[in-house]
């Protein structure tokens, strides 16, 4: 927050007053702010503001990424440290998402400094954000809160993992067909994010309605699969499909994909 004095007369003086809040802040603070005037000289002035922020507790990092992959151990540690002489107990308050997170409290260094540790105990692939907060014995500080992020994904992924070919309107379609364009193909990107001996083994579908062909992109780890569309053997109305991709990927050796699609 500035305030300024808008004109200064010749060989005058004006003041420039920068507030800084530091709500939400510990330890060195540093903020800049930008000066303009019709000063030929000194047309732009950076003014710099540096703060050091005491705290009754500090606690690095103040928000944590839980960010892995499915079966993998996922951790992050919060160090938590007391500026106080008075001995500094904690006890939890809260954990919003106990199912997804579990979470370890050591003393370090009994009643100075503690270690916050967040794991993740999601077992399926996953986003997911929630707070953890505790309880302290400073009327200071009475709680603090730390935030987590999850980012679980599958060590095989399909992207997507449905199909829609959406409406097939007939005449349209003839429309399109004449000028060689189609809206009956969909793809689905295979990738295996930790290894590189990935293999798409075979590939089961209602082979009167769709055919398949599997493009590798790059061995043992990419893999296109592209899913084409025989629109003048498709019924008319809601169809619903299922398609089954074979992988050699032990933990996962199948994958099923909807597929759905609308005559009209």
């Amino acid at each position: 927050m500035a305030r300024f004095d808008r004109a200064i007369p010749p060989g005058g003086e004006g003041e420039i007053t920068l507030k800084l809040k530091t709500k939400g802040y510990q330890g060195t603070v540093r903020k800049s702010a930008v000066v303009y005037s019709n000063d030929p000289k000194h047309p732009r002035i950076r003014l710099a503001v540096e703060a050091q922020v005491k705290v009754p507790i500090s606690f690095e990092p103040r928000g944590v990424m839980l960010a892995g992959f499915v079966g993998d151990e996922i951790k992050q540690v919060v160090t938590i440290r007391s500026h106080k002489e008075q001995p500094l107990t904690l006890e939890l308050a809260q954990l919003s998402l106990p199912k997804k997170v579990a979470y370890e409290l050591k003393s370090v260094e009994e009643g100075k400094l503690y270690q916050l540790i967040l794991r993740n105990i999601s077992k399926k692939q996953s986003k997911y954000s929630g707070v953890i907060s505790l309880k302290t014995n400073y009327p200071q500080k009475p709680e603090i809160t730390v935030m987590f992020l999850g980012h679980i994904r599958e060590k095989l992924e399909f992207r997507p993992e449905t199909i829609n070919f959406g409406r097939i309107d007939t005449a349209c379609l003839k429309k399109l067909k004449n000028r060689g364009q189609s809206p009956c193909q969909r793809s689905v990107m295979v990738s295996l994010n930790q290894g590189d001996n990935l293999k798409i083994e075979k590939i089961e579908i209602n082979q009167e309605l769709f055919k398949t062909h599997v493009k590798e992109i790059q061995a043992g780890k990419s893999y296109r699969v592209d899913v084409r569309l025989h629109p003048e053997k498709l019924p008319k109305g809601v169809v619903n499909e299922k398609m089954k991709v074979y992988t050699n990927f032990k933990d996962d050796p199948v994958k099923v994909i909807s597929v759905r699609v609308e005559k009209i």
